[in-house]
């Protein structure tokens, strides 16, 4: 530590750096060593007999928890105000007093990261509570078999995040685990497989349970198959007996993560053995089959339950391209598909089930858009989308046990549609250059095919429009399905109406604002309001295992409240706004302290807790900052 400085705790809305004892003469600070101040000459001056002069001009550091003074006129991204810039010198700064304090570890390595704000209020004091992963891999009784666990050999997070890490949206775990992994003793030996009486009892656990209608990953009939080629020995199948290996693994993978059995279960350090497994068995001359389809399709899943976004985006350009390539797009393998009647014959099973996988690739294609702001993969251009037969007819929020051989899919298919025509109009490279008029324009097309398709949903359960904690959450509020749906559709209602903020006419105007730019912005801040309100009114619903899928909606919509906050801080509604951002706070940070003891601490829900804190202290900073101004014009008022 350079002498004349001591170090000062971080906290949010101070200065992150160091208080100078006495400033140092222009020779001295030139020879970075320390002075003394002394006068009319400091020691170093006096022997070198030189004038100690203090003649240099100092450097006006930038003052980081500050917006910028042209925020309001940037084209792209109104909305998206400083909070990210803040958050990444806010790391940067903790970093580096962290490391100067030669702190390793905050806390219990035993519990997870977010459960020390319980005891310290760490988010504010300026230190990140890492947990230095060693998780041991399982050695307990009720793992699979054909998953030994070798003495010494541990899968473990890196002991603190890059500063290059923090450049990553919040929603996304950027948990770091070793990528080498020793082969000869942590490695899933290519030889083996699970048990097969273990993953037959999985497939039917699975086919019983919603999730094989949410996630219509396997066929019955054609799993049966690729199990016959996994287990089986025969020379002439090599090709097609390593495609279903991995398919059995990748299903390992899923099962692992809703737990559907007690007794087969496997720790969050072998699911990582056997994705890591899979991406290394995997090469690009491939033969390509509906096999090796399957499992690209399920690592996605499997990604995008773990938050490993970039991962998941990988494995979904690579399952799009392997649907192209197989024709699940096209008209002809849905004119064979149609022709499916639940029966034993191969043909039109295999067509129909591939048309359920194109579907998935579809999905996941534009839901990997929206979290990873990465351009769609999929075309509506070049696919054709007509929807499975009888699909708006039973694709409603049930639970009823006939439902379960249609798949639903993970979301309504139509506003899958609708969010891919929100990025391709608004968001897309061309849609940045289109004029104010045109941008309303297409707000308010797409703002009526929303409008559309909400009313085609049966009134029991169609989404409110705007929700409220007084109108209830509906009788299937609380099905999961139902849950991501309606996130889903306030998201991209915001989404829609955000893009109003682009105008021109809103970056420099005047008293009177465009009427249409000023509603559009009124309504996506209400649909962030339901959308928020509705995760409060549902979360005795949410499991720890979809915390990485669901708290990317919250996080979008406490921005833009938080951005509208600082538009207008002094009015009741942005007092009301805090205390929603509060709740919703508190919540991520509950939700997240059970999310990362079932991970046994290897992802990165700490990170999440920090980021929302310093929204929630933003939002306060900015309503608190604006009382004085308020009194000011008050107290004018009753002079006048």
């Amino acid at each position: 530590m350079n002498a004349g400085y001591k170090v000062v705790s971080l906290a949010f809305g101070e200065k992150a750096g160091r208080t100078r004892v006495s400033r140092a003469c222009d020779r001295c600070h030139r020879q970075k060593i320390k002075c003394d101040a002394a006068q009319p000459r400091c020691n170093w001056c006096t022997h070198q007999d030189v004038p100690c002069l203090y003649d240099r001009q100092r450097k006006r550091r930038r003052n980081y928890m500050q917006p910028p003074e042209n925020a309001r006129s940037s084209q792209d991204g109104q909305f998206k105000f400083h909070v990210t810039g803040l958050f990444k010198h806010r790391a940067r700064a903790i970093l580096l007093n962290s490391s100067t304090a030669n702190t390793e570890l905050v806390g219990d390595s035993t519990l997870p990261p977010s459960k020390l704000r319980n005891q310290t209020p760490e988010h504010l004091s300026g230190h990140i509570p890492i947990t230095k992963g060693n998780a041991s891999l399982s050695s307990a009784s009720d793992t699979i078999p054909a998953l030994p666990c070798t003495q010494g050999t541990q899968l473990s997070r890196q002991s603190s995040p890059t500063i290059d890490s923090f450049s990553s949206p919040p929603w996304e775990n950027i948990a770091q685990f070793d990528p080498g992994l020793n082969h000869e003793s942590s490695s899933i030996d290519p030889t083996s497989l699970p048990d097969y009486d273990v993953i037959k009892s999985l497939a039917i656990d699975f086919y019983s349970s919603i999730y094989s209608s949410i996630f219509p990953i396997l066929d019955p009939i054609l799993f049966e198959r690729t199990l016959s080629y996994a287990y089986e020995t025969d020379p002439r199948t090599r090709g097609a007996r390593k495609s279903a290996c991995l398919c059995v693994w990748a299903f390992l993978a899923f099962m692992s993560i809703h737990q559907l059995e007690a007794g087969h279960r496997i720790s969050p350090t072998e699911r990582l053995r056997v994705l890591h497994y899979i991406e290394t068995s995997m090469h690009i001359g491939q033969e390509l089959d509906i096999d090796l389809l399957q499992t690209s399709v399920i690592m996605i899943v499997v990604y995008l339950f773990s938050g490993k976004l970039r991962m998941a985006v990988m494995w979904s350009t690579f399952a799009s391209r392997a649907v192209l390539l197989l024709g699940g797009h096209s008209k002809t393998c849905l004119e064979r598909a149609s022709l499916f009647t639940n029966s034993i014959e191969l043909g039109s099973r295999k067509d129909a089930h591939l048309r359920n996988l194109f579907w998935l690739c579809y999905h996941f294609d534009k839901e990997l858009c929206q979290r990873t702001e990465q351009p769609p993969f999929l075309s509506e251009h070049n696919c054709d989308l007509s929807l499975p037969r009888g699909y708006k007819d039973y694709v409603q929020f049930t639970m009823e046990a006939d439902i379960y051989s249609r798949p639903l899919f993970p979301g309504d298919l139509r506003l899958t549609e609708n969010r891919s025509q929100a990025y391709a109009a608004l968001y897309s490279r061309r849609a940045l250059e289109k004029s104010d008029g045109e941008i309303l324009q297409a707000i308010r097309t797409l703002d009526g095919r929303l409008e559309e398709w909400r009313m085609a949903v049966a009134p029991d359960h169609r989404p409110k429009l705007f929700f409220s904690a007084a109108s209830g959450i509906g009788r299937d509020g609380a099905d999961m399905r139902a849950v991501m749906l309606r996130l889903e559709f306030h998201h991209c209602l915001a989404y829609v109406h955000l893009a109003s903020t682009r105008c021109k006419s809103w970056s420099h105007r005047h008293e009177g604002e465009l009427e249409g730019v000023s509603t559009s912005l009124e309504i996506s801040v209400s649909a962030c309001r339901s959308s928020l309100q509705f995760l409060l009114a549902v979360k005795s619903a949410l499991k720890p295992k979809v915390f990485w899928l669901v708290v990317f909606y919250p996080i979008i919509a406490m921005q833009t409240i938080l951005w509208n906050i600082q538009e207008s801080p002094s009015t009741q509604t942005a007092t009301d706004d805090v205390a929603l951002i509060s709740r919703v706070s508190q919540f991520i940070h509950d939700l997240a302290t059970q999310a990362a003891l079932q991970n046994e601490g290897l992802g990165s829900e700490d990170r999440v807790c920090i980021f929302v804190a310093d929204l929630e202290c933003a939002a306060r900073q900015s309503v608190l900052k604006s009382v004085p101004a308020t009194i000011s014009r008050q107290s004018a008022d009753v002079a006048v």
